[in-house]
């Protein structure tokens, strides 16, 4: 669990990754193309419009709130998450080079992991 999640607490469900012993691993991260994300709290098409509208989209817990800005080029990769789709085929997708996703996929996951909605899971694949 990240020392930031320890002092604020803004994740409300924590999700464990299950893992064999001989196959230990960090946590979870876009950095791992292979893997699905999901989006929680709010439909990933919602979420992409207002991230392509330049808005501002506020996220809150417990008085606690971050106004979520997003570069408008992230609005497709977060358009094209729907629980299926791994970050290889969304970047497949989008048209995306990979240097260029895995920047912007890195500014979506360090905004939207730590209020707990993104996280990696292929249980709809």
């Amino acid at each position: 669990m990240a020392l930031a999640e320890q002092l604020l607490g803004t994740i409300r469900t924590h999700t464990g990754y299950a893992v064999p012993k001989a196959q230990a691993r960090g946590p979870a991260s876009g950095r791992n193309r292979g893997l699905v994300p999901q989006i929680k709290g709010v439909q990933a098409a919602q979420l992409a419009r207002a991230v392509a509208q330049g808005q501002r989209v506020t996220l809150g817990s417990d008085g606690l709130s971050e106004a979520l800005v997003l570069p408008k080029e992230a609005a497709p990769l977060i358009g094209a998450v729907d629980g299926r789709r791994s970050l290889s085929e969304i970047a497949t997708a989008c048209r995306a080079d990979p240097i260029g996703f895995g920047a912007l996929w890195g500014t979506v996951e360090a905004k939207l992991a730590p209020w707990g909605m993104l996280l990696y899971s292929s249980v709809l694949r």
